[in-house]
C-alpha cells in the first residue's frame, strides 16, 4: 500500500451545496489516498460516472453501504464507474483505515480526510451529514443526499454506452470502432477506425478520429506510467503495465512495439533481479493483509533484509516505520 502525493486543482468555490442539475465541480486528488486511481480528476471521468461518498469506519450509517459501492466497483470499476469514497474523519489515521478495508475486501478509492486535508472535494460537503454525490454521464449532478444513491448511479451507468470514450453516441460506420473501444480492444478499434477517419463526411470523420485520439492518449498515458516505473526501478509494474498494453492495443504497432520492449525489460539483468524482488513484495503484502500491524511490521523487517538492494526494500522501511509510529499514537 502506498501513499501518493498529487498537485491540488481546484474549481471557484459553491455557494452552497450542489443541487441535481448542477455542473459537477472540478477536482482532483493528492495526500494520502488508497487505492489509487487511474482518473484523479473530473476531467478524466468525463463521459463516466461518478459516485463521490461520505463516510467514517465508526460510522454506522454511513458505512453500511460500503458492500453495496464494492458490489458495484467489482461489476462496473474501470468501465463507466468511479467511485472516491471519501474518510470525512481524520482522526482515525492511516493505517487504521487500510486495515479496515483490509478486513472488508474493500478496493475501491478511499481519500483520507478528503475535506480536512489533502484532497479537497469542499464543493461536495454538507455541513454535518454525510453525503454521497452521483455525477452523470453528462457531467452534472444527478444525485446528492444519501438514500437513493444506488438507484440513481444504475440509471446513470445505463447511460454510459461508451466507458472511457466521452460521449454515448457515434455515427453508424463508427459503432463497431467504438464497441471495441468500450471492451478495451483498443488496437481493433485504432485499425476500424482509420477507414472512416477518411470519409468525405464529416460527422463520420470526426467520430473516427475522436476514436483514434482517445486510443492514442491511452497509450500515451500508460506509457508515461511505464517509463516511470522503470525509471524508479519498479520493474514488476513496468512488466504488469506492458502486459496490459500488449493485450489492449492487440494487433496494432502499440502493441507489437510493448511487446518488443517487454522481452528487452526481462532480458535486462537489474531488471530481473527487481522483478523477482517486487513478485516477492507482492507476495508479502498479500499475505498479511488481514493480518495485525504487529505482524504487517515483522513481514516488512524480514524482506527488506531480504531484498536489500530493491526499491521495494527502501517501501518497506518506509511502511514499517509508518505502522511503528501509528502504534505509539494508538
Amino acid at each position: 500500500m502506498r501513499v501518493f502525493l498529487f498537485a491540488l486543482l481546484l474549481a471557484a468555490p459553491l455557494c452552497a451545496e450542489p443541487k441535481v442539475g448542477d455542473a459537477a465541480p472540478k477536482w482532483k486528488l493528492k495526500g494520502e489516498v488508497i487505492n489509487m486511481p487511474e482518473c484523479d480528476t473530473l476531467e478524466k471521468c468525463a463521459g463516466d460516472v461518478v459516485l463521490i461518498y461520505e463516510w467514517e469506519t465508526r460510522d454506522i450509517n454511513s458505512n453500511k453501504d460500503l458492500p453495496q459501492i464494492q458490489k458495484l466497483w467489482s461489476e462496473r470499476g474501470g468501465k463507466g464507474f468511479h467511485v472516491f469514497a471519501i474518510h470525512r474523519l481524520d482522526h482515525r489515521k492511516y493505517w487504521d483505515v487500510v486495515e479496515f478495508m483490509d478486513e472488508n475486501d474493500f478496493s475501491f478509492c478511499v481519500p483520507i480526510g478528503g475535506f480536512y486535508a489533502a484532497s479537497n472535494f469542499d464543493d461536495y460537503k454538507a455541513e454535518k451529514d454525510f453525503r454521497a454525490t452521483v455525477i452523470g454521464v453528462d457531467g452534472k449532478i444527478a444525485f446528492y443526499g444519501m438514500a437513493g444513491w444506488k438507484e440513481v448511479a444504475e440509471a446513470e451507468l445505463k447511460k454510459c454506452i461508451y466507458p472511457g470514450l466521452g460521449k454515448q453516441s457515434v455515427v453508424k460506420p463508427v459503432e463497431e470502432c467504438a464497441a471495441n473501444f468500450m471492451k478495451r480492444a483498443y488496437g481493433r478499434a485504432l485499425n476500424m477506425a482509420v477507414k472512416p477517419a477518411e470519409s468525405t463526411d464529416a460527422a463520420t470523420k470526426a467520430d473516427a478520429e475522436h476514436v483514434i485520439a482517445r486510443a492514442k492518449a491511452l497509450a500515451t498515458a500508460l506509457q508515461a506510467r511505464i517509463d516511470a516505473a522503470i525509471e524508479s526501478k519498479h520493474f514488476l509494474e513496468a512488466v504488469e503495465l506492458y502486459e496490459r498494453m500488449i493485450s489492449e492495443f492487440k494487433d496494432h504497432e502499440i502493441g507489437q512495439k510493448a511487446d518488443t520492449d517487454l522481452k528487452a525489460l526481462k532480458n535486462d539483468k537489474a531488471a530481473k533481479a527487481g522483478i523477482k524482488a517486487g513478485e516477492a513484495f507482492k507476495k508479502m503484502q498479500a499475505d498479511y493483509k488481514k493480518k495485525d500491524r504487529a505482524s504487517r511490521i515483522a513481514a516488512l523487517k524480514w524482506f527488506a533484509g531480504k531484498y536489500p538492494d530493491s526499491v521495494y526494500a527502501a517501501e518497506s522501511k518506509t511502511l514499517m516505520a509508518s505502522m511503528e509510529e501509528s502504534l505509539k499514537a494508538k
